[in-house]
C-alpha cells in the first residue's frame, strides 16, 4: 500500500490564442495502481498577474486533490483558503445560478435559501474575524467566547 502524501502541485504559466493562463497541475493514484496525470486552468494572467496570486487561487484545489491526505499536513491553511472550498462544492446556486434551481432527487443540496443564509455568516461574521487566520490557530474556546485571539 501507498503512503499518502500531499501534493503541491505545479503552476505554470503558458500562452493560449486568447493570451496568458496560469495552469495548475497535478496527479492521482488510479484505483489500480496507476497514475494520472490531471490539470486545471486557474485564471488568465489579467485575473492573477503575479505568481503568489494565482497560487492563493489554488488553494482550494489542493484540499480537492488532498483529501485523503492526513489532515495534520494541511494545518497551513487560512480560515479563507476554506471558505472558498465551502462556497465551490456546498454553495453552488448562489454563486452558479442567478435564480434558485431545485433540483430532483438531489438529497445532498442545500436549499437556496440556507445557502443564502450561509453566505451572510461567512460575509457578516466569519471572514472578517477569522480570514487570515491559519485552521490549526482556531480554537474552539475562542470562537465560542468570541475573542480575537487564539492560541
Amino acid at each position: 500500500m501507498r503512503r499518502t502524501r500531499y501534493q503541491q502541485g505545479s503552476l505554470i504559466l503558458i500562452d493560449r490564442k486568447k493570451g496568458k493562463v496560469w495552469k495548475f497541475r497535478w496527479r492521482e493514484v488510479q484505483l489500480d495502481g496507476s497514475i494520472r496525470r490531471r490539470s486545471s486552468v486557474v485564471g488568465s494572467y489579467d485575473e492573477y498577474p503575479s505568481e503568489s496570486a494565482a497560487q492563493k487561487a489554488v488553494d482550494a484545489l489542493r484540499l480537492n486533490i488532498n483529501q485523503h491526505t492526513p489532515r495534520g499536513l494541511l494545518k497551513d491553511f487560512s480560515v479563507e483558503t476554506l471558505v472558498k472550498h465551502y462556497r465551490e462544492h456546498e454553495l453552488p446556486d448562489i454563486f452558479h445560478d442567478p435564480k434558485p434551481n431545485p433540483r430532483a432527487g438531489d438529497d445532498l443540496q442545500k436549499s437556496y435559501s440556507t445557502q443564502y443564509i450561509y453566505e451572510i455568516y461567512l460575509n457578516r461574521w466569519i471572514l472578517p474575524r477569522w480570514r487570515s487566520y491559519r485552521l490549526n490557530d482556531v480554537k474552539a474556546v475562542d470562537v465560542e467566547s468570541g475573542s480575537n485571539r487564539s492560541g
